[in-house]
């Protein structure tokens, strides 16, 4: 695998293309297959959600390789800006991070010097690293291709983050925004829902803000089709379908739903 020559991230690809890419967000599996199921059910990523859940860095490493073997991109939701895991699950193959709660350019500026490589950041250049096929990141171009391929996108998900928006996505290495529509929602604590046409002008605002200047937009927390075509139309090009946990309760309410009421009759 080239890495200064083959497309490694597959949402990054799609995005760079205009394209929608969804992801799966993993809270509640821990094996290697995730990337693979991910990958049948024609998602382009898989987001590990180590903000909500915990999980050890072991197998945060394993659901990375899942995803590479199944084609699809590993982005890790971190903790924060200033997790101290941000290098560790880069070097295991993190293509992507979303650091939650980011409500300054200061904060973006930090996120950005612990994920990138020099000039940009502080980060440190690894050894032969496995998904690459061990290939070392020895020179300034390997790591400025690794950058290239690797998204770091910054969560809108409190009042001071959308007033600061603008400017968060201005940061030289930020990729782009992720708006964490059910915390912004809850932070600015005035009642008010996600269908309401106030709330969706400030995502409206957001994901302009971010096409404006190039970058790109995620959407998490909304489900609701046609707002979410809304927020696509605008330029909003990178969503969550839902957490794997959520998945499987529905499915499984439906299948003992059906049962039970076919099994009465």
């Amino acid at each position: 695998m080239n890495v200064s020559g083959t497309i490694l991230n597959r949402a990054r690809s799609k995005l760079a293309s205009g394209e929608l890419a969804l992801g799966l967000i993993i809270r509640l599996a821990r094996h290697f297959e995730a990337g693979g199921i991910a990958a049948i059910s024609d998602h382009d990523f898989i987001l590990i959600d180590c903000q909500h859940v915990s999980m050890s860095r072991d197998t945060v490493t394993s659901l990375i390789q899942g995803a590479h073997s199944a084609g699809v991109a590993p982005i890790v939701r971190v903790r924060g800006y200033d997790d101290p895991a941000i290098p560790v699950y880069l070097d295991a193959g993190a293509l992507g991070l979303i650091a939650p709660n980011i409500n300054s350019a200061v904060e973006a500026r930090a996120f950005v010097d612990a994920a990138r490589f020099p000039p940009i950041g502080r980060r440190s250049l690894p050894g032969p690293v496995g998904f690459l096929g061990y290939q070392s990141l020895g020179n300034a171009s390997e790591a400025a291709a690794m950058d290239r391929e690797t998204l770091l996108l910054c969560m809108i998900e409190t009042v001071q983050g959308l007033e600061e928006h603008s400017d968060i996505v201005s940061v030289d290495g930020v990729d782009g925004l992720h708006v964490g529509a059910v915390d912004l929602l809850s932070s600015l604590g005035d009642g008010r829902s996600l269908a309401d046409p106030i709330f969706q002008d400030h995502m409206l605002q957001i994901i302009s803000s971010c096409v404006e200047r190039g970058k790109a937009c995620g959407i998490g927390g909304e489900r609701d089709l046609e707002r979410l075509r809304k927020y696509i139309n605008a330029g909003a090009h990178l969503l969550t379908s839902q957490i794997d946990a959520t998945l499987l309760i529905d499915a499984a309410t439906k299948r003992t739903q059906a049962l039970r009421a076919y099994l009465a009759k």
